[in-house]
């Protein structure tokens, strides 16, 4: 349902909400973190800079940070920004041809979960969702979790 723009775009920018102590973050540390694409995110990523939710920097300590207003940016903004307006309005089950006066057969209980979903994305915020637990996305994660790296706990 979300795009793999939108996909990289949160990701990256809830991977460094979380760090605060690091301010820049490098294309590639940032894709070997979150198993990504490093060509694909670096594209993402210049369009995040583009239209202000990213700032980036050139040279050896440079690469992406947050913005300065990223934090209190919705989800519902990077949903927007990146697919578009519209990219929720789209037929569940793919019709062409589906509006009030032409319903799918889901089309009334897909619109009562698209309005709370966007009402969701709305209200949610970047800060917002870095209290949330940070499932284990990145690489070093699911390598721990496999038992092929061994991570002292605590």
């Amino acid at each position: 349902m979300i795009s793999r723009a939108l996909d990289y775009a949160l990701r990256s920018c809830l991977f460094m909400a979380n760090r605060p102590d690091q301010e820049f973050f490098n294309v590639g540390e940032l894709a070997l973190q979150m198993d990504m694409s490093r060509t694909y995110l670096g594209k993402v990523l210049q369009k995040l800079v583009h239209i202000g939710y990213l700032r980036s920097m050139t040279g050896p300590t440079g690469g992406f940070a947050l913005g300065p207003d990223t934090l209190g940016r919705s989800l519902l903004d990077f949903v927007y920004a990146l697919d578009g307006e519209d990219a929720l309005d789209p037929c569940l089950i793919g019709l062409s041809e589906c509006d009030d006066k032409n319903p799918c057969p889901v089309h009334a209980n897909w619109l009562r979960c698209k309005t709370e979903l966007v009402a969701k994305l709305k209200s949610t915020t970047v800060a917002d969702a870095r209290k949330q637990a940070w499932p284990l996305y990145m690489k070093s994660a699911r390598k721990r979790q496999s038992g092929r790296i061994s991570v002292p706990s605590g």
